[in-house]
């Protein structure tokens, strides 16, 4: 929904609210005005000159007491002489708003319009609630002539014009989303337009991963991105074999090289792999002292077996 939308119903009832205020001594006059002229025609209202005078009695009075009222209002905002002046509209207009309260507690306690809902009432309230329902029905629509008559209701009618700078706001907003929904419809014809050069340029694409596919090229352009990110490439590294240095160290090599080979028979049989070595004798190297690093071990004059610092693991070439 648009915000000019919004603030316009905003608008729509604030104002008819002001309308309302407005109209309300209108109304309270009339009906005030139809009672008084109930009991002016002694309960016999009809469409004859008798009914006629006494509605024209009836709301003559609901105005005189609306405006005497006003007087008083107007008076009282002159100073202290005022006073003295709003005196005298304020008795005649007491005098006509009791003389109107008199006769709406006719209209209600003898009208047959109440008599059922006083009845009713009746029924679910105590007795002396009733009483000020009456009095209330009686004195409501007189009294509230005279207040809303002392009341200043165009002092809402002020409010509403304050109220104009959100109009403004909600001119500067409407603007604008007319601007947005008009760069939108412009945005959907320039991309319609452009359609055929769409076209061209996917098929002229379509045809180039054609070509590639033809030539063998099968990555449908995934090693464009591979080159520009060099770390997401698959890693493929070759391992060469393991050269180790010394004489007692075989060099690796397929499964059948490694194989050991049986002495011949009558030939003299060497050192026991599992001999100790004499004082002062290094054991020899094995290949798995060079690929796990687990030290020596040195045997000293005394017997006892001195560490020999680890020589590390093989230097593997980097991979690529």
């Amino acid at each position: 929904m648009k915000i000019s939308t919004v603030v316009q119903v905003h608008f729509f009832r604030e104002r008819f609210d002001v309308l309302l205020c407005v109209l309300v001594p209108l109304f309270l006059m009339i009906e005030s005005g139809y009672a008084n002229a109930w009991t002016f025609a002694g309960g016999a209202l009809g469409f004859d000159l008798n009914t006629l005078n006494a509605l024209i009695r009836g709301i003559l009075l609901e105005t005189l007491i609306y405006a005497m009222f006003l007087l008083v209002r107007i008076f009282i905002g002159k100073g202290w002489k005022g006073y003295l002046i709003a005196f005298i509209p304020g008795m005649i207009g007491m005098v006509a708003m009791l003389v109107s309260a008199g006769c709406n507690l006719a209209w209600v306690n003898s009208s047959g319009e109440l008599t059922k809902a006083i009845a009713a009432i009746s029924l679910v309230l105590p007795a002396p609630v009733v009483e000020v329902f009456k009095i209330g029905l009686g004195l409501l629509f007189p009294v509230s002539v005279g207040a809303l008559a002392l009341l200043d209701i165009t002092r809402l009618v002020h409010e509403m014009f304050k109220s104009l700078k959100f109009q403004q706001k909600a001119m500067a907003a409407e603007t604008a989303e007319q601007h947005i929904h008009r760069i939108k419809e412009e945005r959907k014809r320039a991309t319609a337009q452009a359609g055929s050069e769409y076209k061209e340029y996917f098929e002229a694409e379509a045809k180039r991963m054609v070509e590639n596919v033809k030539r063998g090229d099968m990555s449908f352009g995934l090693n464009a991105i591979y080159e520009d990110e060099p770390e997401s490439k698959p890693v493929v590294s070759t391992v060469k074999p393991l050269q180790i240095a010394g004489p007692a160290a075989p060099a690796f090599g397929p499964p059948s090289s490694r194989r050991p080979s049986m002495p011949s028979a009558g030939a003299p049989l060497g050192p026991s792999p599992f001999a100790v070595p004499a004082a002062g004798q290094m054991m020899p190297s094995a290949p798995n002292d060079v690929i796990s690093g687990v030290p020596t071990i040195t045997i000293d004059a005394s017997g006892s077996p001195v560490p020999r610092p680890n020589r590390g693991a093989p230097n593997f070439p980097p991979r690529r």
